[in-house]
């Protein structure tokens, strides 16, 4: 079991690396998720005192294309000093297909579902 879990994941990261690799893809990845992507924070369990500065991004989200400069700071300082977890949300894929980011990187290298 740990070989195929460590199969897989080195598999992962080879992928990963070539997806990275290819700029016209990341590109379009990150004008994807720059139109369309939505940041979501939330407290880390127990640090709700400790990080009472940040409480208005204790449970957040906003368009990222949306956000001002200061508030990304915020959210990140929040999430640097362990106050705040982050997620960058994309439109969810429909019944059982692809997400148009998967779609992308799908047909950048000729993979069919």
């Amino acid at each position: 079991m740990t070989d195929t879990k460590a199969a897989l994941d080195g598999a992962r990261q080879i992928l990963t690396e070539r997806f990275s690799e290819d700029t016209t893809l990341v590109g379009k990845l990150r004008d994807y998720v720059a139109r369309s992507g939505t940041v979501a924070s939330h407290v880390v369990e127990g640090k709700e005192i400790e990080g009472a500065k940040f409480s208005d991004y204790f449970d957040y989200s906003e368009k990222w294309a949306d956000i001002p400069s200061h508030r990304a700071l915020a959210l990140f300082r929040g999430r640097n000093e362990g106050v705040l977890s982050l997620d960058l949300l994309t439109e969810q894929a429909e019944g059982q297909g692809l997400s148009p980011a998967e779609t992308m990187v799908a047909g950048a290298f000729c993979i069919a579902e």
